[in-house]
């Protein structure tokens, strides 16, 4: 007994000695309300992209963008989310004269930028470039605001640093919301020419929708019929410029029939054998060989360099549209889209890919080597 009550008192003692916080009762303060006063715009979207020099409308990767030095400040409405996956630490914003894409370097963007949300961006320190022109300079790509792309092989980089971001890029009311009003495509001279840009052409980089677009693009350049297209490489870790490490997946007989190709998709294509008759490189070129004869997919496990990540699609389409004399005039339009979205293995319809049923795409319009595309926010975008 006496035991016992030992040990309580030392317990006693031992709890008689600890030092207790003392019980909160008050309420935690509030938190400071999010200030959304912007700084005032000086400058237009196409103004920023007047920066761009015709010298930088080239695939070249010694250049670097153009470092914005003056106090430049431009705002717009932002036309993107990547919520659905098809667009990808960037967003789309716009005003009257054009749309631009702003590489913040983020995931999850639309959590904090609302499509329609007013945004306004200090250039200073920024760098504007081009991504997508040629290499001969007769096909512009589009202007892109970004950090510096010194030592690495494009023009502009992702700004990424919070710090940075916060400093430069200042968001709006989220009640202020106004989402974007596509601009409907009806004539030809709305759409650009293969070295247009926001100065000849102010619907480049905006929300627009384009009706009547029917599957399959003559390519005069080429004289070639295009359905889908994909790009593969023999090795992903060597130079994905060098033709021979280069597979284009092509024509009207991809066997392409979904709107993108998600890991899983491309893998089971790859081992399908279908693709072995494309030719690697250019078909004119002496190293070019038949994919088929690169390694045995059906037999060990095949083309082990081949990267097997998912891949962006292009579907060619045509839209004729009155020109300026009123005649029809058959436009080639590509519709993008990434095996990382959500509905990258959304079908596409059979009527559609035989060429009788036309679509209506709403997305943004881009440029790439000279060609039309429209990339979209999400599969509900497509109008059949």
């Amino acid at each position: 007994m006496k035991k016992y009550i030992s040990l309580i008192s030392l317990l006693c003692l031992l709890v008689s000695c600890q030092e207790f916080e003392p019980v909160f009762t008050e309420k935690y303060p509030q938190p400071q309300p999010y200030d959304y006063t912007v700084p005032q715009a000086n400058a237009t979207i196409a103004d920023l992209a007047a920066r761009l020099p015709k010298s930088n409308r080239i695939k070249d990767k010694s250049l670097n963008g153009v470092e914005i030095t003056e106090n430049i400040i431009i705002e717009g409405r932002v036309s993107t989310t990547d919520q659905p996956g098809n667009f990808y630490k960037s967003l789309y914003i716009q005003d009257e004269t054009g749309g631009m894409e702003i590489k913040l370097g983020r995931n999850g963007l639309y959590n904090e930028y609302h499509e329609g949300q007013r945004i306004v961006i200090k250039c200073s320190g920024l760098y504007v470039g081009d991504y997508g022109s040629n290499k001969k300079g007769n096909g512009y790509g589009m202007a892109q605001l970004g950090y510096t792309g010194e030592g690495t092989d494009y023009q502009t980089s992702y700004m990424e640093v919070p710090l940075l971001v916060s400093k430069t890029v200042f968001k709006g009311d989220p009640n202020d919301i106004q989402k974007v009003t596509p601009v409907k495509i009806t004539t030809a001279d709305q759409l650009p020419d293969a070295t247009s840009t926001l100065a000849t052409c102010s619907n480049i980089g905006k929300l627009v929708t384009v009706p009547g677009l029917y599957y399959g693009w003559h390519d005069p350049q080429y004289d070639e019929d295009n359905g889908a297209f994909v790009l593969l490489y023999i090795n992903s870790l060597q130079d994905k410029e060098a033709s021979s490490n280069r597979i284009f997946i092509t024509g009207t007989q991809t066997g392409i029939d979904t709107w993108a190709l998600s890991k899983e998709r491309m893998t089971q294509s790859l081992l399908s054998g279908k693709w072995d008759s494309f030719n690697v490189g250019n078909a004119t070129e002496a190293q070019s060989c038949k994919f088929g004869t690169v390694g045995d997919l059906r037999g060990d496990g095949s083309y082990p360099g081949v990267d097997k990540a998912a891949y962006s699609v292009s579907h060619y389409f045509t839209v004729n549209l009155p020109g300026s004399n009123g005649s029809l005039v058959p436009i080639g339009i590509q519709v993008r889209t990434s095996g990382y979205c959500k509905f990258a293995d959304s079908p596409v319809p059979q009527d559609v890919l035989n060429g009788t049923r036309p679509i209506t795409v709403t997305g943004i319009l881009n440029m790439y080597e000279g060609k039309i595309q429209l990339t979209v926010n999400n599969i509900t975008d497509i109008e059949y």
